[in-house]
């Protein structure tokens, strides 16, 4: 995310998980930036991994969104391949480095993942 620049296209998708692309509007965070955060890391069961805030929102496979922290072992997301199954949820320390992108469509991919560009702290 971090090398991301409006104008870009990037995958997007929809509360089904239908992808498509669609160009960067805005990036919320500075380029570089030194914010810090606490952050979770997602793994599905095929080894896909995506690393966000506890409040950053995910869409589930049946189309609710939520906040990171509430999703649990056994939960399904959506993919770019389509269904899988939350295998691991874990917290790391405090680190630098909030980035997200914003496009005209509702969730955008990241590391195979589909997510909200949003987080409950900044909806």
């Amino acid at each position: 995310m971090a090398e991301v620049r409006i104008g870009d296209n990037i995958q997007t998708a929809d509360i089904h998980g239908k992808l498509d692309f669609a160009p960067v509007t805005t990036l919320p965070h500075s380029v570089g930036n030194s914010e810090t955060a606490k952050f979770l890391t997602l793994t599905l069961e095929s080894g896909k991994a995506v690393r966000l805030t506890p409040g950053h929102l995910m869409p589930t496979c049946g189309g609710i969104v939520l906040p990171a922290s509430e999703l649990v072992v056994g939960d399904c997301l959506l993919t770019v391949d389509g269904k899988e199954t939350l295998f691991e949820v874990s917290s790391s320390a405090t680190d630098y480095g909030i980035y997200t992108a914003v496009t005209q469509h509702t969730f955008i991919v990241a590391n195979g993942i589909v997510a909200s560009p949003f987080s409950i702290e900044n909806v």
